[in-house]
């Protein structure tokens, strides 16, 4: 597998990419081509959303900064799985506003 970054990467963007609880598995398959941190297999899953922020989740997202090889192989992954939303900081978007535009939003987990 070809690795698009390592811990000395500078970055230069994030992304903000949403995708549907059941295609998880195959997104963090793909993930680990451009995710260093989790090697891919808990890129997907620790955040979860639904359309009014309550159980049951229906998507989960990340949020990743990439230099431009990433980028590349992102957009690549992106041309050919189900990924349900991919916002780019320097397009203008934040997280915020990303999941407003995608109509999702986090479900808070209560901390005892």
């Amino acid at each position: 597998m070809i690795r698009l970054a390592t811990k000395k990467t500078q970055f230069k963007n994030r992304y903000f990419i949403f995708v549907a609880l059941k295609d998880i598995v195959e997104a963090n398959k793909r993930a680990a081509i451009w995710d260093f941190d989790t090697s891919g297999d808990e890129t997907f899953g620790n955040m979860r959303l639904s359309a009014n922020g309550k159980e049951p989740a229906t998507h989960s997202a990340c949020s990743t900064k990439a230099n431009p090889e990433m980028k590349s192989g992102i957009n690549d992954i992106l041309s050919t799985s189900k990924f349900a939303g991919f916002y780019s900081e320097r397009d203008g978007w934040t997280w915020e506003t990303a999941s407003k535009d995608i109509k999702l939003a986090l479900i808070q987990t209560e901390i005892l």
